[in-house]
């Protein structure tokens, strides 16, 4: 059965809002009211500052992508794009709505491959840098999921294979030509000339490993300063939790936010910081209090300096850009 958009769309929205009532059903929730209560001007303000130098962090590294290949833009142009695109991808799933704008954006260099293979990327590289995270505290997760979730030992180690699986796959064009050899409809088409294209310009950042190295620092350094961002979360709910628990639990759970389930992780969020500060000796009601205070957060950047600028920004909307896409 061929679902369109839409239909897939309200599926995982619907899903999303099942799975966010079970997770509501074992919430007390007078205790979750009076958590949010306990919220911290202070600390909110802290997280929306760690939240914008995340945003900062990861237009810095797309700009780094882009210039390698000849694309240049300033720091601060890459900033206000990035911003817009956030604010547009927040309404389609998968931020494609985001990806469809930048690319609308930068026409005018007649790149549109090269900028395409910078959203790449930095996607996967997003992907990298949290299984990297996991890899590096599993010594320390690994008895505690043993103890509470061992069904989620073989998921982890499953995502993070299949996810180092493509490294060597992204940059080899001995893999495109495998691919290629299995669908016998492709041979000699104009998809594959295209898909050829796009690889070789891929392919071409094996010519620049400075670049790919400052990207990766700079990758890493902003995903850590989304688990710093969780722990800001809970500190401006009063919570007496350490920075080392979310360095260490939190990477599991930006890594299980990524399967694509519900509509911007819908649910799944909510449940997963229920569990992992259950586990840290908290109530559910505490979990789902810095669940949605992150989650507030998270539209507030999303919308607030996306939109400003947008509408400050002359041009075409990028929701005409995102349909032309």
């Amino acid at each position: 059965m061929n679902l369109t958009p839409e239909k897939k769309k309200f599926i995982r929205v619907v899903a999303g809002l099942l799975i966010l009532l079970a997770v509501v059903y074992f919430v007390d929730l007078t205790q979750f009211l009076q958590q949010l209560r306990t919220l911290s001007p202070i600390y909110f303000a802290i997280m929306l500052a760690t939240a914008m130098l995340g945003r900062f962090l990861r237009a810095w590294k797309w700009n780094i992508l882009l210039r390698a290949r000849g694309v240049e833009i300033s720091t601060w142009q890459a900033m206000r794009m990035s911003l817009i695109a956030h604010f547009t991808g927040s309404w389609t799933p998968g931020q494609i709505g985001g990806d469809a704008y930048r690319l609308y954006a930068l026409r005018e260099f007649g790149k549109s491959k090269v900028v395409l293979s910078t959203l790449l990327i930095e996607r996967y590289a997003g992907l990298c840098a949290v299984c990297f995270f996991v890899l590096a505290g599993l010594p320390i997760t690994l008895p505690y999921l043993y103890q509470h979730s061992v069904w989620l030992v073989p998921v982890l180690l499953g995502i993070i294979v299949l996810v180092l699986a493509v490294i060597p796959c992204m940059f080899s064009r001995r893999f495109l030509d495998l691919v290629l050899g299995c669908v016998s409809k492709l041979r000699g088409s104009k998809l594959e000339a295209k898909l050829r294209s796009f690889y070789e310009t891929l392919v071409d950042y094996k010519r620049h490993p400075g670049a790919l190295f400052s990207f990766s620092v700079i990758a890493l350094v902003e995903v850590l300063s989304y688990f710093v961002l969780n722990f800001f979360s809970a500190r401006a709910l009063g919570l007496d939790v350490s920075l080392w628990f979310f360095l260490f639990a939190m990477p599991i759970v930006h890594l299980l936010l990524r399967i694509p389930i519900s509509f911007q992780a819908l649910g799944i969020q909510e449940g997963c910081f229920v569990y992992a500060l259950v586990v840290a000796g908290f109530s559910p009601a505490q979990g789902l209090a810095v669940s949605i205070v992150q989650r507030a957060l998270e539209w507030i950047v999303a919308i607030v300096p996306g939109g400003l600028l947008l509408w400050l920004t002359p041009g075409p909307s990028p929701f005409e850009s995102s349909a032309k896409q």
